[in-house]
Parts: structure tokens; sequence; C-alpha cells
């Protein structure tokens, strides 16, 4: 009897923090980049999951310091960005697609002359984690990849940002901090 006593309370103890509020945040600090080369279209093709709450933070605090958002308008980024639902704000996708262009850099071949230039394709928002879905312009045959990925490293000091690339059999997985930001993958085209 002693034992089902103990199960009762371990598992109401684990139902209340589910019913923690997301606001209070999570314990780790992680999202995950998958880069794949397309040869069909020439462009890198991006798949991005992080936690929800991040994003809008991250979104809110970027424009929380601009000007045409700091005065109380219908476009303001004070509360709620409501994520995925019938009242997310109506530029949530040009305020992902600014971050993303900020804070994922990459540049092809063995200089800094052809930076990518990111296309915000959508995002699908599950609950707690988001993907967010990008794409680089079409570009001329290349056989490295240098990213740097600072998603959430203003709001986090211990966020890391795994990486990984794929291009026609080649593999990377990296993992990007505010120590080391940056990544080089090199393939065989």
């Amino acid at each position: 009897m002693i034992v089902l006593h103990v199960f009762l309370i371990s598992f109401l103890s684990h139902c209340n923090a589910l019913d923690t509020p997301p606001s209070l945040g999570h314990d780790f600090h992680y999202s995950r980049i998958e880069l794949n080369w397309n040869a069909s279209t020439s462009t890198w093709q991006a798949t991005t999951r992080v936690f929800t709450d991040d994003i809008e933070e991250a979104i809110q605090l970027e424009n929380s310091n601009a000007s045409d958002l700091r005065a109380k308008s219908r476009n303001s980024v004070q509360g709620s960005l409501n994520f995925g639902d019938s009242l997310e704000h109506s530029k949530v996708d040009s305020w992902i697609a600014t971050y993303l262009s900020g804070h994922c850099l990459g540049f092809a071949g063995q200089s800094s002359e052809l930076p990518i230039q990111w296309e915000f394709i959508g995002k699908e928002v599950d609950f707690d984690l988001t993907y967010l879905y990008f794409e680089s312009q079409p570009m001329p045959p290349h056989a490295s990849l240098t990213l740097t990925a600072t998603l959430f490293f203003e709001l986090f000091e211990d966020q890391v940002n795994e990486v990984t690339f794929q291009a026609a059999d080649s593999e990377l997985r990296e993992w990007l901090t505010p120590e080391a930001p940056r990544t080089t993958f090199q393939w065989q085209p």
C-alpha cells in the first residue's frame, strides 16, 4: 500500500509539472538546424527546430528596440505573439525571416565572396516546438559552406545550436555555442 501511495504522489507531481506554464521556460537551451543540398535546384534547404517560447522571446527582444515598434500600436510586439493559432500576430513570419537572416549567416566556397541569402519559406507550430523552413538562393557549384548560427545566444549563455549538413554522400554534425558559433562543411560535389 505504501508503494502505491508513493507511486501516486510521484505521478501527480509529474502531472503538475506538465501543467507548468510555458512562460516559465525550460531547463536546456537547444535548437537544431538541418541543411541539405538539393542538387536539382542548386539550393540549400534548411529546417530549424526551436522551442516556440524561445523564438517568440527572441523576436520580442529584437523588435523591442526598433523605433517603429516602440509606439503602442496595432503592430506592436507587446504581449504574446500567439504562434500557430488564430490570434497569431500578422507580422510573425516577417519577424522570423528578419531574425533568421541576422542569426544564420552563410558563405559558399572558400571565401566570403558568395553570401547566402536565405528565403523564409514558412513554419509549423507543434505546441512547444516550432519548425522553421528556409532556402538559399540558387548557387553555382561549390565544395564548402561556412555557417555562423547565433540563434538565441542573446537570450541564453548556455544555448547550443546543433547543425547538420548533408550534400552528396557527405555529412557533418557540429554543435555551435557562443564561444564557437561558426563551422565549415566541405564535400565533393
